[in-house]
C-alpha cells in the first residue's frame, strides 16, 4: 500500500481520458503465434509488482488515493489483440486506443498486439507492433520504459508477491478523520510554497522560463480536432550531423528542426518559439512522475542557421536543466497543497473551459518530450529483436502542436499531436522531413565556428 502523491492524482482528478501515455514498439515478424506472444508479455507483466497495482480512491475525492493490490489479478486480461495491415492505419487506431477511458477499478494500463504491420519507419518487411498504455498517475515516460525493458527482456524474473487488497471503505474513512486536517495542512503548504517559489526567482529568476502563450484566432464554432503523425530519421545521419557541429547532441538537433517546422507552418517566422522540456528532477522521492517542464528557447526568428540554432538550444537545455535539479526547485515541487484532490479537479474544468471559451490556439509555444531508450540491446519479442519506438499522443489545449522524440537502435522518430483548426497535419509532416533531409547538404557549414 502506497500513498498517492498530490503530483501524480493530479493527472487523473483532471481527466481520467486526457493523460495517457501509449508507446508503440515494432519488432520483426515471426512465425510465432500470436498466443505465445500474449503470454509472454502476460509472463513478464506479473513480475512488476506496479502493474498489479489499481488506485483506491475515497468517495468523491475527499482525500488522497492508495495504490493498491488489484483482488483477482490477472495480466493476461490486460493484453489484447488488435488489427491494422498498415502503418496508415495503425495510427488511428492507436489514437483510439490512447483516447479510451480506464477502467478505474483496475490498474491502468494495457498492452495492444498488433500482427503484420507494413510500413512501418523504414522497414519493407511486415512488423509486430505492441503498444503499451498507461496512465500518467502512475508512471512518467521513464517509468514506462523501464517497464517496457522488462516486458521485452529474454530473461523472465519472479512473479511479484501480490500484497493484501485495500478497500474503497477503508480509503474513505481514513479520509474523513483526516478531512479537518486539510486546511491547516494546505496552508502550510502554501507557506512553503511561496517561500519556494520567491527563492526560486531570486535565485534563478523564475520557475519554468515559459513566455506568455501567443495564440492564433480560430472560430468559435469550430471545434478543435487532434490528428497525429510520425516521422522516421536515421540516427546515424543526425550524430553525424551532431559531430559536425560539435558541441551538440542528436536531441539539440531535433529540436531545432521542430523549431523551423513550428515557425514556418504556424506563421511565427519572426516569433520566438519556446518548447516546453520535461525534464527529470530530485525531490519527489514517492512520486511515480518525477518531472518538470522547462522552457528552451528554439531560436527562430533570428535568421541563424540549424547548427547555430543547435548549439543555443543546447546551452539553453543545460541551463534549464541544471535550474530543475537545484534545491531551491525540489523546494517549490515538494511544497505543492495537499488540498483534496477534488480541488485540483475543479481547477483543471476550470481550465479547460477557459481555453474552450477561448477559441484559441497557442502558436508560439509547442511541447517536446524525449526518453532515451540506448542503444535496444536485449530488447526482443519471443524470438524476434526490436526494430523501432514509436508513440501516440495527446495534444493538450492550447498549445496547437505537440511532440514526442523516441528512439531505438538506428531508427528515431519524431512523434507529432497537432490542432487540424490551425495545422494542415500533411503539410507539417513534410515540412519536419524537409528539415531532416536539408541535414545533410547542410553538414559542411555547420563546421564554421559558432558567432558570439
Amino acid at each position: 500500500m502506497q500513498r498517492v502523491t498530490v503530483h501524480d492524482a493530479v493527472y487523473l482528478v483532471a481527466s481520467r481520458e486526457q493523460f495517457g501515455i501509449l508507446t508503440a514498439y515494432a519488432f520483426d515478424e515471426s512465425a510465432v503465434g500470436t498466443e505465445t506472444i500474449v503470454e509472454w508479455l502476460a509472463d513478464r507483466a506479473r513480475t512488476l509488482p506496479t502493474l498489479q497495482m489499481r488506485m483506491v480512491r475515497p468517495v468523491a475525492w475527499l482525500g488522497d488515493a492508495f495504490w493498491s493490490q488489484c483482488p483477482d489479478f490477472d495480466a493476461a486480461d490486460h493484453v489484447r489483440v488488435a488489427h491494422a495491415d498498415t502503418f496508415d492505419a495503425l495510427l488511428p487506431a492507436l489514437h483510439e486506443i490512447l483516447h479510451r477511458p480506464f477502467a478505474l477499478d483496475r490498474p491502468l494500463w494495457s498492452i495492444h498486439v498488433f500482427r503484420g504491420v507494413r510500413g512501418v519507419g523504414p522497414f519493407d518487411t511486415p512488423s509486430t507492433v505492441v503498444a503499451v498504455k498507461a496512465h500518467h498517475s502512475m508512471t512518467d515516460g521513464r517509468g514506462l520504459t523501464e517497464i517496457c525493458r522488462t516486458l521485452f527482456s529474454a530473461a523472465r524474473g519472479a512473479p511479484a508477491r501480490p500484497e493484501l487488497p485495500l478497500s474503497r471503505r477503508t480509503v474513505t474513512v481514513r479520509a474523513v478523520a483526516e478531512l479537518p486536517l486539510r486546511p491547516l495542512l494546505a496552508a502550510y503548504d502554501v507557506a512553503r510554497l511561496l517561500v519556494a517559489v520567491r527563492r526560486m526567482r531570486r535565485e534563478h529568476g523564475g520557475v519554468d522560463h515559459l513566455p506568455p502563450v501567443e495564440f492564433t484566432d480560430r472560430p468559435d464554432d469550430r471545434r478543435s480536432s487532434t490528428r497525429i503523425g510520425t516521422v522516421f530519421v536515421s540516427m546515424t545521419r543526425l550524430r553525424s550531423y551532431a559531430r559536425t557541429v560539435g558541441s551538440v547532441t542528436t536531441n539539440d538537433v531535433v529540436l531545432a528542426v521542430i523549431g523551423d517546422t513550428v515557425a514556418a507552418e504556424l506563421g511565427t517566422a519572426a516569433t520566438r518559439v519556446v518548447a516546453a522540456v520535461p525534464v527529470a528532477v530530485a525531490g519527489l522521492p514517492d512520486a511515480r512522475n518525477r518531472v518538470t517542464q522547462i522552457g528552451v528557447d528554439l531560436a527562430t526568428g533570428d535568421g541563424l542557421d540549424v547548427a547555430e540554432r543547435a548549439r543555443r538550444i543546447h546551452r539553453g537545455v543545460i541551463d534549464g536543466r541544471e535550474r530543475a535539479r537545484t534545491d531551491e526547485m525540489a523546494a517549490v515541487l515538494a511544497s505543492i497543497p495537499r488540498m483534496p484532490p477534488f480541488v485540483y479537479g475543479a481547477l483543471a474544468r476550470l481550465t479547460g473551459a477557459l481555453n474552450t471559451r477561448r477559441g484559441s490556439s497557442a502558436t508560439s509555444r509547442t511541447v517536446v518530450s524525449s526518453v532515451p531508450k540506448g542503444p535496444g540491446d536485449g530488447w526482443t519479442l519471443v524470438d524476434s529483436p526490436v526494430r523501432a519506438n514509436f508513440g501516440c499522443l495527446l495534444r493538450q489545449d492550447p498549445n496547437a502542436t505537440n511532440h514526442s522524440v523516441t528512439s531505438i537502435r538506428d531508427v528515431l522518430a519524431v512523434n507529432v499531436a497537432v490542432d487540424t483548426t490551425v495545422v494542415d497535419l500533411e503539410s507539417y509532416l513534410d515540412a519536419l522531413r524537409r528539415g531532416f533531409d536539408d541535414l545533410v547538404p547542410a553538414v559542411s557549414e555547420a563546421a564554421r565556428p559558432a558567432t558570439r
